[in-house]
């Protein structure tokens, strides 16, 4: 297994333990391969050790989709009616596909994202914790 270094300010370093840290990076890390397509649920959940289930409840406490087809895909399943679909028409369809694209919009696009907007979160508190003082 290879071993990755990443360098933080010490002050956010030392808002956790060690272990704490390493395994949200690892658990963002893989949440962010599947996200991309890159490995599969199951391959994710084998490597965070968790059953498969769990890796699922894991995905939809960070809004991730626990079926991610393509719009293509999407559009195969529908017309083959492998998933059950009222008959609609194809402008409905189209704004169905582009309302479940758009619910996870607002989610960090990589894990360098998330972890900035979770620097950002923390020198808000810091900030906010010092004037309490």
């Amino acid at each position: 297994m290879k071993t990755i270094s990443i360098e933080f300010p010490d002050e956010i370093a030392e808002l956790f333990e060690e272990k704490d840290i390493e395994n949200s990076l690892k658990k963002f890390a893989i949440l962010e391969l599947v996200k991309e397509g890159k490995i599969s649920s199951g391959k994710a959940a084998e490597i965070l050790k968790m059953t498969r289930w769990d890796f699922m409840d894991l995905m939809s406490l960070y809004d991730l989709p626990n079926v991610n087809f393509s719009e293509d895909e999407l559009d195969k399943q529908i017309k083959a009616k492998t998933i059950p679909v009222t008959d609609i028409t194809e402008q409905e369809r189209l704004a169905g596909i582009d309302a479940v694209m758009g619910m996870f919009a607002h989610l960090p696009g990589s894990v360098e994202d998330f972890i900035k907007e979770k620097q950002k979160d923390i020198e808000i508190e810091n900030r906010r914790w010092k004037e309490e003082q």
